[in-house]
């Protein structure tokens, strides 16, 4: 569904005839000049996330800004606009580049508080998150649960402090030459800080084709192979909780790319 002329009035947009859709994320954008509408699911989350956001003031790293509506909010009528920022997603062959990013991303959300809304989100990757901190994680699919049962006893009690993380780092950083790596859609979770990273490296080799040896990069971490672990079980997790709507198709998928994860998590 396309912005009504009232949201775009709101945000001081072009006209519906300028504006395109937007391919990725979780579908539903549009751009429109130099801004990008998106659907709004959860308010009270996307008005923190921009707020915090709007505080933070890259060194090394390049954020996209909100904008706010002429009323001054950051949500209007179930849309919220961020600022087009130049660049194309990466691939398996830029994780040097997104790790560093990481880092630097990660010691500017240490001044960041608790969200309040994680404590009340009923989305797959809540449920999967919490799956994967649990101390008996379970998941229904046998294939996945399979992979999980193997990770599971890898983790350990980190005590390590938590902060405000991006779950979902890897696949939201641009590059563009010339110009430092942005990074976008800031997905929060409040976790130790190297479990942004394990989440990263997870990714990276399910669904970039980095290499398993990218995990070398995060042994100097405390915690790190149990937090490797919890990634795995996160997006397993996740994938569990929309298996019935996405079908067998998905689960094989899913097996396929999670598989040499497992491995390398075991060989840590």
């Amino acid at each position: 569904m396309s912005p009504s002329p009232g949201v775009l009035r709101a945000f001081a947009l072009p006209s519906a005839d300028r504006c395109v859709p937007v391919d990725g994320g979780q579908g539903g954008a549009w751009r429109c000049g130099q801004v990008v509408l998106k659907p709004s699911v959860d308010a009270a989350a996307d008005e923190w996330i921009a707020d915090a956001v709007q505080r933070l003031t890259p060194q090394g790293y390049r954020l996209p800004r909100p904008r706010r509506a002429v009323h001054g909010a950051w949500v209007f009528d179930g849309w919220c606009a961020w600022e087009v920022v130049a660049g194309e997603h990466g691939s398996g062959g830029r994780w040097p580049e997104i790790l560093e990013v990481g880092r630097r991303l990660l010691l500017d959300l240490t001044s960041l508080p608790r969200p309040p809304f994680l404590d009340v989100r009923t989305d797959q990757w809540a449920r999967g998150d919490r799956v994967a901190w649990d101390d008996r994680p379970t998941v229904t699919h046998p294939a996945l649960g399979e992979l999980v049962a193997q990770v599971a006893p890898l983790r350990c009690d980190e005590q390590l402090p938590e902060q405000v993380i991006h779950s979902d780092l890897y696949g939201n950083v641009l590059f563009s030459e010339g110009l430092p790596p942005a990074v976008i859609d800031l997905s929060p979770m409040w976790h130790p800080a190297a479990y942004c990273l394990a989440i990263a490296a997870v990714d990276a080799i399910a669904w970039y084709a980095a290499d398993p040896a990218v995990l070398s990069d995060l042994r100097d971490l405390d915690g790190a192979r149990s937090l490797l672990a919890r990634a795995a079980i996160f997006r397993l997790a996740t994938a569990d909780c929309i298996a019935a709507e996405r079908g067998d198709d998905y689960i094989s998928q899913t097996v396929r790319e999670f598989t040499p994860v497992v491995a390398a998590i075991r060989d840590f």
